[in-house]
């Protein structure tokens, strides 16, 4: 049928100078006059009102190919400091607004120049409530977003959130009817609506068996029972309390958390549930090979981590850590500070992942490196640095390996994701618009 299943869902968040009265409906009218204060600042030079945008508790994450970098307030500070030292142009375009009262998400494309570099992409702001007026609590800008993907039926390869196989996480929100319930109040939180006025092709999946297959466990058979349009978001710790201390009724939150919400086209199975990273498909194509990891030795971690720590990528978090006033190797000492090694006895092909994160929440360094070695003879040849993950199997598709699980360290962990060593991911985004703290 040709509906493209993308890649990343762009998910994002903003906000604005608020209004002491928190009863007096949700953020998304200061939000555009907080992204227009945002951009006027940016684009006056003025790094005092800039500064004045942002809340206290603040985590801004930066990334650039296989390089995360996450920041407290005064790091992100210290660093866009520098960037104010010349003139830039920055624009939002296809900006996006969704709010509560404590708290609000906006999703736009990002524009920015200064002198001869010129970038482009999907950025997110999560705005907050703080002592009456909106700030900024997290920025981030999102990379790698509907990379030539590939057509995909529906049912092929579908992550699995909850009880539901997402078959597509870019749906025609106009299928959407009635109200919205709440099928899972953890994190994230998943509400729902009835889809009605779908294509016969997708219509025609209620009934349909699909296999459940998660790393480590049994394959399970389950069966469409309905499809309808999911919203998954993991909510602000303000937002939370705020509906505590309102004794917020389930329809209410029901509401506010679809409004904030990633929304996707779910089938609801019958038969199977997994707390674990899951993915789903046609019974009928049937199960996939999974590869699961095999810790790497001291040897083979010895020679994995003396090769990450050549490649650029790592030193640039080195550069950066050391700018922090940190104290030898940042993935040795930087708080949380770990380094995985995996190897993979794929077909024809041993393969080692070598992943390096470090994060100290809301209140200094964060980084993140991932990379793909090919293992011959003992030694380590360097494949790709893809989009970073953790990894819970590998498998081959179309005879290329894949890694499959959940997000990367910095993404803390909210989504699933399909990652080739050569090529485009796949992601399960969820938008994520709490604090780290």
């Amino acid at each position: 049928m040709g509906r493209r299943v993308l890649l990343v869902a762009a998910l994002f968040a903003v906000s604005v100078a608020a209004r002491a009265d928190t009863g007096a409906g949700d953020l998304t009218p200061e939000a555009r006059l907080v992204v227009d204060a945002w951009l006027a600042a940016q684009n006056g030079g003025d790094f005092a009102a800039y500064d004045k945008l942002y809340a206290r508790k603040f985590t801004g994450v930066r990334r650039s190919g296989a390089r995360s970098v996450s920041l407290d307030r005064a790091g992100w500070m210290r660093d866009r400091r520098r960037m104010f030292q010349k003139p830039m142009k920055v624009s939002a375009s296809d900006v996006k607004i969704a709010g509560t009262p404590a708290s609000a998400r906006v999703t736009f494309t990002q524009e920015w120049e200064s002198g001869s570099y010129h970038d482009r992409g999907p950025k997110q702001l999560v705005i907050v409530r703080e002592e009456g007026a909106a700030r900024i609590a997290r920025e981030e800008m999102i990379a790698s977003l509907k990379a030539a993907s590939a057509e995909v039926a529906e049912d092929a390869f579908a992550f699995v959130l909850g009880r539901y196989a997402i078959l597509d996480d870019s749906p025609d929100e106009a299928w959407a009817s009635g109200a919205a319930r709440i099928d899972d109040e953890a994190d994230p939180m998943i509400t729902s609506k009835r889809a009605v006025g779908l294509p016969p092709a997708l219509a025609a999946l209620v009934g349909r068996k699909m296999v459940v297959q998660s790393p480590g466990a049994d394959n399970c058979t389950a069966t469409v029972k309905e499809l309808r349009i999911v919203g998954a978001v993991v909510p602000h710790f303000s937002t939370r309390q705020e509906w505590r201390d309102e004794d917020r009724g389930a329809r209410r939150r029901a509401d506010e958390a679809w409004a904030l919400s990633g929304k996707y086209l779910g089938a609801l199975l019958d038969g199977c549930t997994t707390s674990e990273a899951a993915f789903a498909r046609g019974a009928d194509r049937g199960a996939l090979p999974l590869v699961l990891p095999h810790k790497g030795d001291d040897a083979l971690r010895a020679t994995a981590v003396v090769a990450l720590r050549k490649l650029p990528a790592w030193r640039a978090l080195q550069k950066e850590y050391v700018a922090q006033n940190g104290n030898g190797r940042w993935d040795e000492k930087a708080a949380d500070a770990d380094v995985d090694v995996d190897r993979w006895d794929l077909p024809g092909q041993p393969l080692v992942t070598v992943s390096a994160h470090a994060f100290d929440g809301c209140a200094g360094f964060g980084g993140e490196v991932f990379a793909v070695y090919a293992l011959r003879g003992g030694a380590l040849t360097l494949v790709a640095e893809p989009d970073a993950l953790r990894p819970a199997a590998a498998l081959m598709l179309d005879g290329a390996p894949v890694f499959f699980g959940t997000q990367s360290w910095s993404d803390f962990g909210t989504g699933l994701q399909l990652v080739p060593v050569h090529g485009p991911p796949r992601k399960l985004g969820i938008p994520y618009l709490d604090c780290p703290c």
